[in-house]
């Protein structure tokens, strides 16, 4: 009997011993994610600010082609030479700022939905870490993982 004991008592050791190193395994998993997380999130954050920066680029230039529109507007008719070449060089100003407005505007765009497929991702994570913890908190599931 005692033998038996013994031998049940090793056993029950070495289970142990493997129930340790997985859930080392599991905690250190659960370490690579959140480190993986937080580095989404900073990267998040940097999508962020850049779109707010995009956004208020492109209200300058917004502001800008308002500018030069209402300049082209108090021109005096009288100096229609000067009009001209004024007008010239203020439509190519305009199509040139509008191109830049329409590119900024892509740019953001293209941030957001960069936005969203990283937040997806970080949804992702955090419900793998939750997996995780859930294994690691069954004793049961890290049984049925030794076995």
């Amino acid at each position: 009997i005692l033998e038996r004991q013994k031998q049940k008592a090793e056993e029950f050791e070495q289970e142990y011993e493997q129930q340790k190193e997985q859930l080392s395994t599991v905690q250190t998993e659960i370490q690579d994610l959140q480190r993986e997380i937080e580095r989404l999130q900073n990267d998040l954050s940097d999508k962020k600010s850049q779109a707010r920066q995009l956004k208020g680029s492109i209200a300058q230039v917004k502001q800008q082609m308002k500018e030069t529109v209402n300049g082209i507007v108090q021109i005096q008719s009288s100096k229609l030479e000067a009009v001209q070449s004024t007008w010239t060089e203020r439509t190519q100003d305009l199509r040139s700022k509008k191109l830049e407005a329409g590119a900024l505007e892509q740019r953001r765009q293209s941030l957001l939905e960069e936005d969203e497929t990283l937040q997806a991702r970080l949804d992702e994570f955090y419900r793998q870490i939750d997996e995780l913890q859930k294994r690691a908190a069954d004793p049961h599931e890290q049984a049925a993982t030794v076995g």
